[in-house]
């Protein structure tokens, strides 16, 4: 196996379990072990398990966004694009059986106790909040609002469904997200 083969092989163990059981409860052992890789060959791609939950990170937003732009490219109104963006979200929950959003679990989990791994999950939502940015910037809404002011409340929509979504196990909150932010396009 090839050397970006096992260090994707390492990064999908890690993010199902960092996914499954938290990152604080996974050990470096334990990715080894499921991974099926030396331990030198772990600490070959990844100087320590913060730079392993990097990588998972990176990772899943490239993917992410990599999903997300052709789907919402299908939608030619600016408007639709917007609303596309929760239909997304939806369909991304209940794929994966509402799993939330790592940057936010993550996030709960270490705190503020490590701040590169803080730092990092800032810039993760710094980039989705330019996304919608970007997005309401063409959408030519009724004006009730600055671009900034709608794109701040989309996140904030957004990022309290999903909260919510994983909480309860339903996008029932992400499905009126949506309807309320349609009020203002």
């Amino acid at each position: 196996m090839r050397g970006s083969e096992v260090r994707k092989k390492i990064i999908d163990t890690a993010a199902r379990l960092f996914h499954g059981q938290g990152y604080n409860a996974t050990g470096i052992n334990q990715v080894i072990a499921e991974a099926n890789v030396a331990k030198r060959t772990l600490y070959k791609h990844f100087e320590s398990k913060t730079d392993l939950l990097m990588a998972y990170l990176d990772t899943f937003q490239d993917n992410w966004y990599a999903t997300i732009k052709p789907y919402l490219a299908d939608f030619a109104d600016p408007k639709d694009r917007i609303l596309a963006l929760f239909d997304f979200r939806i369909f991304y929950q209940e794929k994966y059986q509402f799993p939330g959003c790592p940057f936010s679990k993550i996030n709960a989990e270490v705190g503020f106790d490590e701040e590169r791994i803080n730092l990092r999950v800032q810039a993760g939502k710094n980039v989705f909040k330019a996304f919608i940015l970007d997005l309401v910037k063409d959408a030519g809404h009724k004006e009730l609002m600055t671009d900034e002011e709608l794109a701040d409340m989309i996140f904030l929509l957004i990022e309290g469904a999903l909260i919510s979504t994983s909480i309860y196990k339903s996008t029932n909150d992400l499905k009126n997200a949506k309807q309320l932010v349609a009020k203002f396009l």
